[in-house]
């Protein structure tokens, strides 16, 4: 209730409160993560995904979070490996596929790119903007691929 009203500090207060009694309690320290996120406390809050990471090994959505928080800290290494343990466990997962698309697309990386978005759109043909960035890739392919050619 307090993080839904944005009352971030009491959040925290009864997240750490039910951690606390329950240490193993996954959910609470994901929550509390997001919290600390709120209150710009980034470093708490990438501890707090690592405890409910270590306590959740197969949740997604954990990976995911952790490759959105490595994109905002520029460590694009770290976030392809916790986007693709995600699509690991979630191959379907359309998010994640164009948050990696976005990172292989960033790095010159344009096939690897068009396949993700290529996947998506498989699923969902009127995403406009991802139709966009495909033709951009598959323009800076064949520019690259020119380029290249002896």
């Amino acid at each position: 209730f307090y993080f839904r009203v944005k009352d971030y500090t009491r959040a925290q207060y009864h997240y750490e409160r039910m951690i606390h009694n329950n240490p193993s309690f996954s959910e609470a320290h994901y929550h509390l993560a997001h919290t600390y996120f709120a209150l710009n406390n980034l470093d708490k809050g990438v501890q707090s995904l690592s405890s409910a990471l270590e306590l959740s090994p197969d949740n997604p959505v954990i990976y995911r979070d952790l490759g959105l928080v490595s994109i905002d800290r520029g460590l694009v290494e770290s976030a392809e490996r916790f986007f693709l343990k995600a699509l690991e466990l979630t191959p379907d997962d359309r998010e994640v596929k164009e948050f990696l698309g976005n990172i292989y697309f960033n790095n010159r990386l344009y096939d690897k790119a068009i396949r993700l978005y290529e996947d998506i759109l498989k699923v969902n043909p009127d995403h406009k903007e991802l139709t966009k960035i495909v033709s951009r890739a598959y323009k800076e392919l064949i520019s690259v691929n020119l380029q290249t050619a002896p």
